[in-house]
């Protein structure tokens, strides 16, 4: 995988590297075709890398001159690597950042510097804002997309309490197609791998009426086989078909206005979600079986089925008032999601579950901004946002014969979010080198919850319809209520940040931030019973970061690093527990944390035709006062948060005969030990132990990229790693794989 970007932070390093590094959390990102043409460019000095240009801060502005921490990922890097990448891959070479995909290609569990949530739930809202075209997306199941015909992605760390629509305490990650152009250009890719894997993605810009409307359409399929056996029923599990396809017209309806419209839909069936289990006893024995950890071989009673229908479109509307920019984003998602799966992942009938999700969602918002170039200059907007969520999931354990008792249980949740937010930020330019940023925004928002639980008393004869097990209509045994609410709750609250910056040479910045962050309250749509049925706090999160940026050895490296620390209160925390049906996951609020590291990231040319990257994180991250009602897990590291992350990797390129080349590439990434729960960390078996993943492509390229025929391999060294563990009914633990090696082959053509 060859994503041409920039990091570095790290805290430590500061004073080592003095004044050659930038803003706390570098984003620097190399734009390919850029890259590419430095790199076999002999004439004059040679090749070096240079910055791209990103929106992070609502401005195009190249990424070295923006004072925060962010990563930027070329869409053609992406495109350009091999086994077809999804959203959640995205982190795996950002320092202290990952999104392990669990099932299906959705539901990434998105953690940037310890900050995320393992819980899945659809009335849960993550602390790292995703974003599409500028359109915030807050249903997480939507989050794993395919990624296809992108202009870049760029990754910020930290609190994002100013500008970005959805206030969130710990950072953004925004995806950004390529849009319509009138040169007619375009791109089609075709892969083949492993598990009977094809993937085919495309797309084109056509110019409809001269240099007034254009069109791109883009699409994308992929399929494959499942990477695990059950060896129950003899069949594979994982398998999955992926299709999507994105239209935009871009209108240059005058001179000062400008017309984006995007209509997207995606459609997924898998049985991806492909989860084993093991006994917990010393020798692994459950119900008279043997349960080894790492394996793939899995024991489903039932098959896990997934599918998901999502659609949506934007219009983004952007026109020049005088000197400044006025612009409007107008969006609609509505996505739809069903889950039927083996609960406790074993032959026996022990738990089933079933889920089905829909979200719908609008919003608005609108900005305007002034010139950069002006010595003060200002940034001001409203965003709008609501949606509607409605959840039906179900557990049961059906007839059967090894001697559990029938049960059932099913909540319907419907939740309505609204938010309003106004937001401002200014500049002051107060002399050429230094900068002094103040950002401020309010946020209101209130939340309406309708939650019913139902579930039937042991012994008896439970179902008079197996085939649809879990609709309430299936059932003939009385059903009683065990957790209802039906309340409404409003939150307000302001968020700031300020950022003093230092131009210390011309290849050199250096930056200081203080940000507040806020995730606004909410309820625990998993409540299993009356006591806990309740409502969460909002978290506050105070950071404290400092960085630099540099560009060192005549452009040919850049070199960033940062250090921060965050002061963490009233945190919502996902606390995993086992049911005698299954896991439960539970949320709540855990008093006290906070964290504290430092990150490093490395770029560079050392040769013309050579092309390296690097970057570590360090992070400790652990709650100081974390209670419930029946254990103290103060001290407690947050989940999924390795105390190290690090990253390498590379390109060289061959000249051949008549312009091609061939290029060599390689990329690993790896972390140390972490545990998947914030509350299970007594149990080694709740861990995962530190890993290393690699990948290498070898691709023949004819001149100006026009043809790249690529050999890949993904996981190199068929590497064994968790990507997420739960306790499950007694006895039994529950864990996901990650993805076995992988080889294949690609042709791409452009146009």
């Amino acid at each position: 995988m060859q994503l041409k970007r920039m990091y570095v932070n790290v805290g430590m390093a500061l004073s080592i590297f003095g004044t050659f590094f930038p803003s706390t959390t570098y984003a620097k990102t190399l734009d390919e075709d850029t890259v590419k043409a430095d790199a076999v460019d002999e004439k004059d000095n040679g090749a070096n890398l240079q910055s791209v240009i990103v929106t992070s801060s609502k401005r195009n502005e190249s990424i070295q001159t923006v004072p925060t921490a962010i990563t930027a990922i070329s869409g053609k890097s992406i495109t350009d690597s091999g086994n077809g990448k999804t959203a959640g891959e995205i982190l795996n070479s950002i320092p202290n950042a990952s999104a392990a995909t669990l099932s299906s290609h959705l539901q990434p569990r998105w953690f940037i510097r310890g900050l995320g949530t393992g819980d899945p739930g659809g009335n849960v809202v993550s602390p790292i804002g995703v974003y599409i075209d500028e359109v915030y997306l807050t249903n997480i199941v939507a989050g794993g997309f395919p990624l296809f015909d992108l202009e870049r992605v760029e990754v910020l760390r930290g609190p994002q309490g100013t500008l970005w629509g959805k206030n969130t305490t710990g950072g953004a990650i925004h995806f950004i197609s390529k849009k319509p152009t009138f040169d007619n250009d375009g791109y089609a890719k075709v892969e083949l791998g492993s598990y009977d894997q094809q993937t085919i993605q495309a797309a084109s810009s056509l110019e409809l009426v001269k240099d007034t409307l254009a069109l791109r359409a883009s699409v994308y399929q992929d399929s494959r086989d499942g990477y695990s056996k059950n060896i129950n029923d003899g069949g594979d599990r994982g398998g999955l078909r992926d299709s999507a396809i994105r239209l935009q017209f871009l209108a240059n309806v005058s001179d000062k206005l400008e017309a984006l419209l995007n209509v997207h839909a995606r459609d997924l069936n898998s049985d991806e979600y492909a989860t084993n289990a093991f006994g917990t006893s010393p020798n692994r024995v459950f119900a008279g079986s043997v349960y080894p950890t790492y394996s793939r071989d899995i024991r489903n009673n039932a098959k896990p089925k997934v599918d998901l229908d999502g659609k949506g479109l934007s219009l983004n509307i952007k026109y020049q008032l005088g000197k400044n920019e006025l612009t409007s984003i107008t969006a609609y998602e509505n996505t739809e999601y069903t889950q039927l799966g083996d609960a406790d992942a074993t032959a026996r009938e022990i738990s089933r579950s079933y889920g089905q999700t829909r979200s719908r969602q609008v919003s608005q918002e609108f900005r305007l901004v002034s010139p950069r170039e002006d010595r003060v200059n200002w940034i001001g907007g409203i965003h709008l946002f609501r949606e509607n969520l409605d959840i039906d999931s179900a557990r049961a354990a059906l007839p059967n014969s090894n001697g559990t008792a029938q049960v059932y249980q099913d909540s319907i949740l419907k939740q309505t979010t609204t938010s309003y937010a106004a937001f401002g930020s200014v500049t002051f330019d107060l002399t050429s080198d230094f900068k002094l940023t103040g950002g401020l925004r309010y946020t209101s928002e209130e939340k309406d919850i309708d939650l019913n639980r139902v579930a039937t008393t042991a012994g008896g004869t439970v179902f008079g319809n197996t085939a649809s097990w879990w609709k309430r209509s299936s059932i003939v045994k009385t059903l009683s209520t065990v957790a209802t609410q039906d309340e409404a709750n409003s939150w307000n609250e302001w968020t700031y940040d300020v950022t003093p910056e230092y131009r210390l040479s011309d290849n050199a910045r250096v930056y200081a931030k203080y940000s507040k962050g806020f995730r606004s309250g909410g309820y625990n749509g998993g409540a299993t019973t009356q006591s806990s049925v309740s409502v969460l706090d909002p978290e506050y999160l105070k950071a404290y970061e400092l960085g630099i940026k540099s560009e060192v050895f005549n452009g040919r490296a850049n070199i960033n690093a940062s250090i921060f620390y965050y002061d963490y209160k009233d945190v919502q925390v996902n606390t995993v527990l086992a049911s005698p049906t299954g896991t439960v996951s539970t949320q709540l609020n855990g008093a006290s944390a906070d964290a504290y590291g430092a990150e490093l990231e490395v770029e560079a040319l050392p040769l013309d035709r050579l092309h390296v990257f690097s970057s570590i994180g360090l992070l400790k991250a652990q709650y100081k006062d974390y209670k419930t009602a029946t254990a103290d897990y103060s001290g407690n590291d947050f989940g999924r948060s390795p105390r190290l992350t690090a990253a390498i990797g590379g390109d060289y390129r061959i000249p051949l005969e008549n312009g091609a080349s061939l290029v060599l590439s390689t990329d690993w990434y790896g972390k140390s030990k972490f545990y998947f729960s914030t509350s299970a960390q007594s149990d080694y078996e709740q861990g995962q132990k530190g890993y290393v993943v690699g990948n290498a492509q070898i691709s023949y390229v004819t001149p100006k990229d026009k043809l790249k025929i690529s050999l890949f391999a993904k996981n190199l060294t068929d590497r064994d790693y968790l990507t997420a563990i739960n306790p499950g009914v007694t006895g039994l633990n529950t864990y996901v794989l990650g993805d076995p090696r992988t080889v294949g082959v690609s042709v791409t053509t452009r146009w």
